[in-house]
């Protein structure tokens, strides 16, 4: 008979999912929205090429580090699909969701074998798939753990308002899955919307890196350093050149061996300054990887390389 082990309710992953990319390459759509991302006059071969080799490096070395890593060989031919987490999230009660994406062909990477077979090929159950993508036509937004950063075991979700976290979707989010919503308006040095919360923020299990400069208004950024203060976390806080090199971009994980690794790119690991790093490691294991071309032509960084699954295992056993 198949029992359904339900996982405790826990801030950080033990199994993450990666997308080995068919396509990849800059595109100007995307970068409309993401300033993060810089053109190359570089082929769509060529920038697949050095994404692959990046890729694969980044594979290897989260295993090395014994980190449940799912790979999946994606199907679909978006430019950006090497970024799960923007399309789906899962969670501990068997739920799926599938999220409305802004730029038209980013969804393509819903790839319906991922939820329907893959998951389930690797002993995942699925309870239901709760599907907000028709939202799309009413020209509303919420790309999964790129919009949301959450903090799971205190129930909080942080969003930064913008064209792709619509704020009646992330309400639709906090009701749903009983969570309290945090949101604030955040700009970078050019005044522009920060397209993802995941790009200036991350959350885990006793710290979270912000990049408060970026929040004008001084109520919101006062809440947002409440809850973090209510939920017993260290704060560290980013300058607007450490988020510009993929600082806030960083997401904690655990080893199959119950060890707290944080997952970041080398550029985000070289402008830590040694005192934020110190306070880092009394909680985590920094863990880095080059990924230069990925976080240059694509505007992700390793954070949405992955994407966590909370979903209960199914074991079989004999009776």
């Amino acid at each position: 008979m198949s029992l359904i082990k339900e996982q405790q309710s826990k801030q950080t992953a033990s199994t993450v999912l990666a997308m080995r990319p068919k396509v990849f390459h800059y595109t100007d759509e995307a970068a409309e929205s993401n300033s993060f991302m810089r053109s190359t006059t570089l082929s769509h071969q060529e920038q697949l090429k050095t994404a692959l080799n990046e890729f694969d490096h980044f594979v290897e070395t989260l295993q090395k580090k014994d980190i449940d890593l799912l790979v999946y060989q994606a199907k679909n031919e978006s430019a950006a699909t090497i970024f799960p987490n923007n399309w789906f999230t899962t969670h501990t009660d068997g739920r799926l969701v599938l999220y409305p994406m802004a730029v038209t062909h980013r969804r393509l990477e819903r790839e319906k074998k991922l939820y329907e077979r893959f998951l389930l090929q690797n002993n995942f159950s699925v309870s239901e798939i709760l599907d907000w993508t028709h939202y799309e036509n009413e020209g509303l937004f919420l790309e999964g753990t790129g919009s949301l950063v959450l903090d799971r075991q205190n129930r909080v979700a942080y969003a930064s308002l913008s064209p792709r976290a619509n704020h009646k979707l992330l309400e639709k989010f906090s009701q749903c899955f009983g969570y309290h919503l945090v949101s604030f308006e955040a700009f970078d040095q050019t005044k522009k919307s920060i397209y993802h919360t995941n790009v200036m923020m991350s959350v885990g299990q006793k710290m979270a890196v912000v990049t408060l400069p970026a929040i004008s208004n001084l109520k919101e950024k006062n809440e947002l350093l409440a809850s973090f203060e209510k939920s017993g976390l260290e704060v560290i806080n980013l300058s607007f050149e450490q988020m510009d090199q993929f600082c806030g971009n960083v997401l904690e994980v655990q080893s199959k061996s119950g060890e707290p690794v944080l997952v970041m790119s080398e550029r985000a690991y070289r402008h830590f300054s040694k005192a934020q790093m110190a306070v880092l490691e009394k909680h985590v294991t920094p863990l880095f990887s080059p990924i230069p071309s990925i976080e240059t032509f694509s505007g992700g960084g390793t954070r949405c390389m992955l994407a966590e699954i909370f979903l209960p295992r199914v074991e079989n056993q004999e009776t």
